[in-house]
């Protein structure tokens, strides 16, 4: 820790960020979860974990609005044991298995919900670093049993399908279940630009979703409104506590172009600082995920982006912490 040099190049042994913490002397916690059984397209996500961590080690820790705030501690831990085991499995399962995947799938989400829970009871800020968007399950139940939470989606896809291809717990069926099976009290969608119909009619029909269409806000931007004012109207809206899950293609293709689904269209990553630096100093950020990258071995792009939003929700996370006393729990 005394050698420790934050403007220095990162140590090739350091943790990610290429930070010195150990889980003791860390604020936020991340757990890799290398799966990607559920996706439907590209089937790269699996590898995001080690590429972002690897990727992690480029970006320059002072931060522009929260200064050195990474010095309460971020870090990763190992991949549990018992996902490396689900993941090996999935490889010996049958494409045309879905009731084997299935189950294989509730399994993972139990593991993600206890580890997130030990997390949670220790005082610490969890976050997920998928694999494809179906890892995020455990972790909402864990956190929305903990307080009244909000989940806030960034996502070029509403993910509100039933089940995608006989697979329940899948990517497409993310927040589904998310609503059917969790304990939160709202879901707030921001840039969601391809669903199907019956997703629409879902979002229209169920009074706990709340959508921002991508083509309702670009609209909204091109008539005159500020990114600000549109900002300060969903915030507003936002309970106290909220889980923020951040799927890689809810940002213009053009960061993240080996995305598994990606969609024309999306928001500008500095539209999202803005957006969630604001949400960090009026609301607590209990937990949340980055998920959906597919690293790029051209030109590292994707992961780059990954690495960079990562580290961007966990300097909120912690920056909303402070506006509590000491953590979330009662």
């Amino acid at each position: 820790m005394k050698d420790f040099n934050p403007n220095a190049p990162a140590n090739p042994n350091s943790g990610i960020f290429g930070l010195p913490y150990n889980s003791n002397e860390s604020e936020v916690i991340l757990i890799q979860v290398p799966w990607d059984a559920t996706a439907s397209h590209k089937t790269k996500t699996a590898l995001a974990p080690a590429a972002i961590l690897s990727a992690s080690k480029q970006v320059d820790l002072f931060h522009y609005k929260f200064g050195n705030l990474y010095s309460r501690g971020i870090y990763l831990e190992s991949i549990n044991s018992e996902i490396k085991k689900i993941k090996n499995k999935t490889s010996k399962v049958s494409a045309k298995n879905r009731t084997q995947l299935n189950q294989l799938t509730t399994k993972l989400e139990k593991i993600i919900y206890l580890d997130v829970k030990k997390i949670l009871k220790e005082g610490k800020i969890p976050g997920i670093i998928g694999g494809d968007h179906s890892v995020s399950l455990g972790a909402i139940k864990a956190c929305s049993d903990e307080k009244e939470i909000g989940v806030l989606q960034f996502d070029a896809h509403a993910d509100l399908r039933k089940s995608f291809d006989g697979i329940k717990h899948s990517h497409a069926s993310i927040m589904f279940n998310v609503i059917n099976e969790s304990k939160i009290i709202n879901l707030t969608q921001i840039g969601v630009r391809e669903f199907c119909q019956e997703e629409f009619d879902f979002i229209k029909s169920n009074n706990k979703i709340k959508t921002y269409f991508d083509r309702e806000l670009f609209n909204r931007k091109s008539e005159g409104e500020s990114w600000r004012t549109i900002s300060a109207e969903i915030i507003n809206n936002l309970p106290e506590y909220l889980y923020i899950s951040l799927d890689i293609d809810f940002f213009d293709i053009k960061l993240c172009p080996n995305t598994g689904t990606p969609v024309p269209g999306g928001l500008d990553y500095n539209e999202f600082l803005y957006f969630v630096e604001s949400v960090a100093t009026v609301k607590k950020i209990i937990g949340f995920d980055l998920v959906e990258v597919s690293p790029n071995p051209v030109n590292q792009l994707d992961e780059s982006i990954g690495a960079r939003a990562l580290y961007e929700l966990c300097l909120c996370a912690l920056k909303s912490k402070s506006l509590n006393s000491n953590n979330y729990r009662d």
